[in-house]
């Protein structure tokens, strides 16, 4: 087999597992999707409102970046993850074009994901690299205010979160440790879960 014969078998092959990954989340997740389109590096998925956002943002999380055209239309991208069988994650990007005179119309939550908000910019950085560290899940409750419910499993962990959120105000409900941090002008209220490790003040 030639190289070109090989990249090209290894390409179709990361295509398939890809196709694979986001049939098997948008029937998992009820997400929604009017088209896409799939590489073997990602997913660009079309979506005819922008309140279709919101199954996405539920379900995977993720940061909306809005673009205007000198037509009085903007394009809404959220960009989130799916993962894949063999634990990769697969960058998505889901779009959706916005009439400039009917963003007020959008939902909330919609709106407050997007990328002028500093919670969502907080929330796609949890979701991102800081996922290995034992997040559960997050939700952003307004511009500058974010939920997040994480699961440490070292003494390591732990210690990150409480340095990264600037957390204090400890109390604790059983294996459920609730505390509130900073990130900036983002207030963070956390709620960590625990079986035998938990992190006092």
């Amino acid at each position: 087999m030639t190289q070109t014969s090989h990249d090209f078998a290894g390409r179709y092959a990361a295509r398939r597992q890809n196709e694979q990954a986001f049939e098997y989340a948008v029937e998992t997740f009820g997400l929604t999707a009017a088209e896409a389109t799939v590489t073997p590096d990602g997913v660009y998925v079309s979506v005819a409102r922008a309140d279709d956002l919101l199954p996405w943002l539920h379900e995977r999380g993720g940061l909306i970046t809005t673009t205007a055209t000198d037509a009085g239309v903007e394009l809404w991208t959220l960009a989130t993850i799916i993962m894949r069988g063999d634990g990769a994650a697969i960058p998505v990007r889901v779009s959706v074009p916005v009439c400039s005179q009917a963003v007020h119309d959008i939902a909330a939550e919609v709106q407050i994901a997007t990328s002028k908000s500093p919670a969502a910019r907080v929330d796609a950085l949890l979701r991102g690299a800081w996922q290995a560290r034992g997040l559960v899940s997050t939700e952003v409750v307004s511009p500058t205010e974010l939920a997040v419910v994480a699961h440490p499993l070292s003494d390591e962990a732990w210690d990150w979160w409480y340095r990264v959120l600037s957390l204090s105000e400890d109390a604790e409900d059983g294996p459920l440790l609730t505390a509130s941090g900073r990130v900036g002008p983002v207030t963070v209220r956390f709620t960590g879960q625990s079986n035998d490790l938990r992190r006092a003040a």
